[in-house]
């Protein structure tokens, strides 16, 4: 009974730190992706007229520590339309000479080039995610009609063709469905907005983690009606909805180790059954009680400590070997994943074994109690 005690405190701390693992590595993934294909920080205005000296606070952010680059950027909605099909589109317009300096979209085309310039004599060019122009049936080449009810028309309509250049995939699907990238200019034009404009500036950090920190400065630069936006801002749901998942997963694998506390009660409670008399010896030979409730209390915390090194061990060789060789795939057309992601991080592995070594010596505190007040001549006839 000791042994499937202690084998169910090293399932419990193994499962818990798994789970824990995959869920920091899923979160880590995402952060990554979303940090890639968007900015650290964005700069707007609550005005409807944009910012119209996007340069002087371009120069200004550029001399902030830690920033590495900023750029000017429109935001536009609309429909595109390709032959007979029709997807609602969300446009940025960007800065060629200054988007890879706050974003990885030249890494990210998988296929035509980062080219939205207006060809002398043409159209200007697009940038469609894969989702997005696999929905239209659309190719590099391909010639595009969005339609849009911003600018000067008022609430008319206009329509403007595009030519596809590029098609990109950042791996997060909400981007590569639904977000397409036009020539600044154009995309100021179709917004409304005049007098060289835009929507706001994306800024890159070195260090995306320290986007709150330099948030602050910039607000203390700014006046109104200007703020700033970070990426966890951004997407403070999606990270609140995958902590709530991460931390109801361990509650729920934690009834594993509630499992193990309750055999180490009753492995614990029938020892003190069958050594009754010899711990009536003990006693009569002038052992006190607090000795007595010692030896079952060690035992419950060699229980729990073999469990917690076994299990944490267990976990460590399991994510080990998933982040060497990956054995656990994914489908790549439903996850934006090829395998299952691994994060592991030494506080997790302490905190599950720490917890599953209280719990254990908070089960053998019964039993030590029970066999620390059993009446020594009572237990040496066997009574106890």
């Amino acid at each position: 009974m000791t042994v499937m005690a202690a084998l169910g405190v090293t399932v419990g701390v193994s499962a818990l730190t798994i789970t824990l693992s995959v869920m920091n590595g899923f979160e880590s993934e995402v952060r990554q992706r979303i940090v890639g294909a968007d900015a650290h920080i964005r700069i707007q205005s609550f005005h409807s007229n944009g910012i119209t000296n996007a340069d002087s606070i371009r120069h200004m952010v550029l001399r902030i520590p830690h920033v590495t680059g900023a750029s000017p950027y429109v935001h536009v909605r609309g429909l595109l339309r390709y032959e007979k099909m029709t997807e609602g589109v969300e446009l940025r317009g960007i800065d060629e000479q200054t988007e890879a300096s706050v974003s990885d979209l030249p890494k990210q085309i998988i296929q035509g080039s980062l080219s939205v310039k207006r060809e002398e004599g043409g159209i200007g060019g697009i940038l469609l995610g894969n989702y997005l122009a696999e929905r239209l049936g659309s190719a590099v080449g391909d010639t595009v009609t969005l339609l849009t009810t911003g600018g000067t028309i008022g609430w008319m309509p206009q329509m403007k063709r595009f030519a596809v250049r590029g098609i990109f995939s950042t791996g997060f699907f909400e981007y590569d469905n639904s977000i397409g990238f036009i020539n600044l200019p154009e995309a100021s034009t179709l917004a409304g907005l005049t007098d060289g404009a835009v929507t706001g500036l994306e800024v890159r950090l070195d260090q995306y983690d320290l986007a709150e920190a330099i948030a602050k400065v910039m607000k203390s630069k700014l006046t109104f009606p200007l703020y700033t936006l970070t990426w966890y801002e951004q997407n403070r749901t999606l990270f609140a909805w995958i902590q709530i998942e991460k931390w109801a997963t361990f509650t729920i694998l934690s009834l594993i180790i509630l499992v193990a506390v309750v055999n180490i009660i009753s492995s614990l409670v029938m020892l003190v059954l069958e050594k009754g008399r010899d711990i009536g010896i003990l006693k009569a030979m002038g052992a006190d009680e607090g000795g007595i409730a010692k030896i079952f209390l060690w035992e419950g915390l060699l229980i729990g400590a073999s469990g917690s090194i076994i299990g944490s061990f267990i976990g460590f060789l399991f994510c080990w070997l998933q982040q060497t060789l990956g054995f656990f795939k994914l489908p790549g057309d439903v996850y934006f994943l090829d395998r299952m992601p691994i994060k592991m991080e030494w506080t997790d592995f302490l905190f599950v074994g720490v917890i599953a070594i209280v719990l254990s010596l908070l089960a053998a505190w019964y039993p030590a109690r029970r066999a620390s007040k059993l009446d020594p001549v009572a237990a040496i006839r066997g009574m106890g």
